[in-house]
């Protein structure tokens, strides 16, 4: 999907013409995780990894909230959010959201691909997207 913002990303992969795949990011992303549980992903639960994500989603929803204080001219806030303390939230919500996926069995790039052309479909619009084979992906795995 395409930036309307305007800014430029400012991965490594952006800036070398690649794009960061589901593929790659769940590869790099649970190698990372391993680190923090030595003990293997499995030692959190779906439930504890949901937890993770919507304590994301709540810091995230709190610099929202401090931007609509700002937008409203309201009192209240401790500081202005960054756009790049909103794009770190986003961040950690992805991450954060793959991991549960990892732990469902749910491989990200492929259900996303399908859910977004069944919207299309449903609702009459032409814009579809490449479905990952189920070969290329190694998310074929349930631990819940």
């Amino acid at each position: 999907m395409k930036n309307t913002q305007g800014s430029q990303p400012a991965s490594s992969a952006a800036s070398t013409g690649s794009a960061l795949t589901f593929d790659a990011f769940r590869a790099a992303n649970v190698a990372r995780c391993l680190k923090w549980h030595p003990k293997g992903i499995e030692s959190w639960s779906s439930s504890d990894w949901l937890t993770a994500v919507a304590g994301e989603l709540g810091e995230l929803a709190s610099l929202l909230k401090m931007r609509n204080r700002e937008r409203d001219g309201l009192p209240g806030n401790k500081f202005s959010p960054t756009d790049k303390q909103i794009a770190d939230e986003v961040a950690d919500v992805a991450t954060y959201l793959d991991l549960l996926a990892y732990v469902l069995g749910v491989d990200m790039g492929r259900a996303v691909a399908e859910k977004f052309n069944a919207v299309s479909e449903r609702v009459g619009f032409p814009d579809r997207l490449e479905v990952p084979n189920a070969e290329s992906t190694d998310a074929k795995r349930s631990v819940r």
